[in-house]
């Protein structure tokens, strides 16, 4: 994910700069931040507050049965910086 933001960077600058008539040279400066578009904790953390452990017994003849597990999906975010020298 990143190595594609880096080079999409690369691309927009070249782009950016066609008009003026100059050149995207080496790459100066890059900075690299991610971060979990919402927070896990406070999200996650009313559906936590109620565990309930629920046990088998085969002396009663009680089968284990899988737990339901619901997954939610989660966006993560990366930002990424370039800043290049123009020629």
């Amino acid at each position: 994910m990143r190595t594609r933001a880096v080079e999409d960077a690369k691309r927009k600058a070249i782009s950016l700069v066609r008009p003026l008539n100059q050149n995207v040279g080496s790459a100066i400066h890059i900075t690299d931040a991610e971060n979990v578009s919402m927070n896990i904790t406070n999200r996650y953390q009313n559906d936590l507050q109620e565990v309930v452990v629920v046990g088998y017994s085969a002396k009663f003849g009680q089968k284990e049965q899988p737990p339901k597990i619901e997954f939610q999906k989660i966006k993560v975010i990366g930002l990424v910086n370039v800043k290049f020298i123009l020629k």
